[in-house]
């Protein structure tokens, strides 16, 4: 393949192009976005390399498996991009990693860092002249045009699919556009490249150094690709133990779930125990200067029973008004199911810990508070600090802190009320 016509150069624009374009339709058809974070990067590699073997003969190995690490990892990294940044800059109402979700400033910022590693990835490898400080420079500016390109095509994603629903090809117009758009970025710095070394290096000369890297690359050149490649393996690493590790923990939580489930008592011959009174259930008097409210209800997202078999009332602790937000913080939540009997009281707590288990890992553990056990939860800062859950006869008590340090005596007062099942 010829690299000098002009015809030669628009056909590999062209090629180029078309490989990213068709990446994104086969990864967005074949479900590759649900199979692990480093999938699609990896196959949007496959598709370049192929386009580097078949357009331009290189069938080089060692540039072609360098080349399908960098862009997994740039995938990867560029989707934790998005997450990192769009905690700060969320748009209001947002929710997800849905395009409409994501602020403008994190797509910026993901579309870039992936492009930037793609760009410096592909042109280390396949510019096939020397290389100087100047085109490292360029394949960075170039990153700046792919974050461009996420932000465009995350607004026509967004504007293809209706509000709360997106199909799997609305998600085509932002993966076509930045990965036909970073491909093109790719084969343009490379015919510059090529062509402005033209009369230093021809095309082939032999290589040296780093396969497919010429001889005549600058000391500094050759250093920063030998720590860019390093440092790309190194964290490819970090990512495919980070995916069997995960891998590992979910079939562990559904294992568990699964041994929740067969454990289940019988429900057969089950009574549905009477409607509960909050003012019956809960201690209707002050507590350390927290005044009660009831309301009869249930919101255990872990209470496997639903109405009739299980009865709830919530009971709240709030300080005397006038409220405000630092008073409301000292409020308290008690919650009190009742089960048709004591087996279902107890699995219900056990239901409570496997879904904890599952969705924050040690933020449940069991403790002696006023000489009883119970399960103590404590959850990261986003969520209630502190919850203490026991099972009592065939009912279930949860009381849930806004705040900490909690008062002892609403804890203390409701053991004494419903003593801990040992």
């Amino acid at each position: 393949m010829k690299h000098g016509t002009a015809g030669s150069l628009v056909g590999s624009l062209i090629a180029l192009t078309a490989a990213g374009l068709v990446s994104a339709v086969l990864s967005l058809a074949f479900g590759l976005l649900h199979l692990g974070i480093l999938i699609p990067g990896a196959a949007y590699g496959v598709a370049l390399v192929l386009y580097f073997r078949l357009y331009e003969g290189d069938a080089a190995p060692g540039r072609s498996a360098l080349l399908v690490c960098a862009c997994s990892l740039a995938y990867a990294l560029a989707v934790m991009a998005v997450i990192v940044t769009n905690e700060h800059w969320r748009p209001a109402g947002g929710a997800g990693l849905d395009p409409g979700a994501i602020s403008n400033i994190a797509l910026f910022t993901g579309g870039s860092v992936g492009a930037g590693i793609v760009m410096i990835a592909g042109v280390l490898l396949f510019a096939r002249a020397a290389l100087r400080g100047a085109d490292l420079g360029l394949a960075l500016l170039g990153s700046l045009a792919g974050g461009v390109l996420a932000v465009v095509g995350a607004g026509l994603s967004a504007r293809s699919s209706a509000p709360g629903y997106l199909p799997v090809f609305a998600y085509l117009p932002l993966f076509g556009a930045w990965q036909s758009g970073v491909a093109l970025l790719l084969g343009v710095l490379l015919a510059w490249v090529r062509r402005s070394r033209a009369a230093d290096e021809p095309y082939d000369q032999p290589h040296g150094g780093l396969e497919g890297e010429p001889a005549a690359n600058s000391a500094g050149v050759r250093l920063f690709a030998r720590a860019f490649f390093v440092c790309a393996i190194a964290g490819l690493g970090y990512f495919v133990a980070r995916t069997i590790s995960s891998d590992i923990e979910d079939r562990r939580i559904t294992a568990s779930y699964q041994r929740l489930r067969e454990a289940a008592p019988s429900k057969q011959g089950l009574k549905a125990p009477e409607p509960i009174a909050p003012q019956a259930q809960c201690l209707m008097r002050e507590i350390a200067g927290l005044s009660p409210s009831a309301s009869g209800n249930i919101t255990w997202s872990s209470v496997p029973l639903r109405p009739p078999l299980a009865q709830g009332a919530t009971c709240y602790y709030r300080p005397p008004p006038p409220l405000d937000a630092q008073s409301l913080r000292r409020e308290i939540e008690v919650e009190i199911v009742q089960l048709p009997n004591t087996e279902w009281a107890r699995y219900t707590v056990k239901s409570a810990e496997v879904d904890l288990d599952g969705s924050c890992p040690r933020c449940i553990r069991t403790v002696t508070r006023f000489g009883q056990p119970v399960e103590q939860i404590a959850d990261p800062p986003a969520y209630t600090p502190l919850r203490y859950l026991w099972s009592s006869g065939s009912r279930c008590i949860l009381i849930a802190y806004r705040s900490t340090p909690d008062p002892p005596d609403m804890l203390r007062l409701y053991l004494e009320r419903y003593p801990p099942d040992r």
